[in-house]
């Protein structure tokens, strides 16, 4: 075997471990010990291929958000003139990666909900891929929706991208301090839909 190779296959088998162990504790109860015991690794090999404990973390959360991109891309479908049912596909194709990769849902709730405060510009740039996905596929949907003529396309996008930080960042309270990282992330999603449909079409009957 290569040594590039056989670089690519310890690297992987780290990263799958610290998978496992992001993916199934909340980030405060996450040990790199843990990942070397149960998995004969040594930290020495950790640090090695990762530098240190917080590029561990980082390359789950790039793990997480490049496999959550190449599952939307995949699945999502557009519903020509029917901007209800292509909302709907990218919503339920969203709900169906975290049920079918729990443990990276897991850790695509900690990098949104609980960033530690020293890796949020880090984990941002991590986000950029599937941020690019997501302004792509509002620009395609927003091909179904007549605008005020006073706004753009990238104004609106701008805006709807906007507003989902805020909303993510209203998971990070206290209030929500109470409810486990599944709970939380069932609720984001499910209201998720609902504020999308209020910002693009307002209240009003």
């Amino acid at each position: 075997m290569k040594r590039e190779e056989q670089n690519e296959k310890s690297r992987n088998r780290i990263l799958q471990a610290a998978l496992k162990e992001y993916g199934t504790k909340n980030y405060s109860e996450t040990s790199i010990n843990t990942i070397c015991n149960e998995n004969g690794i040594s930290k020495g090999l950790i640090y090695h291929y990762f530098g240190n404990v917080d590029q561990v973390f980082l390359a789950c959360v790039e793990e997480c958000f490049s496999k959550m991109y190449q599952y939307l891309e995949e699945n999502i479908c557009f519903i020509p003139e029917d901007r209800d049912a292509t909302m709907d596909s990218f919503m339920k194709v969203r709900c169906a990666f975290f049920k079918d990769h729990p443990e990276l849902a897991h850790i695509f709730s900690i990098a949104l909900f609980q960033t530690p405060s020293h890796l949020r510009a880090e984990v941002k740039q991590r986000k950029v891929q599937l941020d690019a996905f997501n302004r792509s596929f509002l620009r395609e949907f927003l091909n179904l929706v007549e605008l005020r003529e006073d706004i753009t396309k990238e104004e609106a996008i701008e805006y709807i991208m906007s507003f989902s930080e805020f909303y993510n960042s209203t998971f990070e309270s206290e209030e929500m301090s109470d409810y486990t990282e599944q709970e939380r992330l069932e609720l984001h999603e499910k209201k998720m839909k609902k504020s999308i449909d209020l910002l693009l079409y307002g209240i009003g009957k």
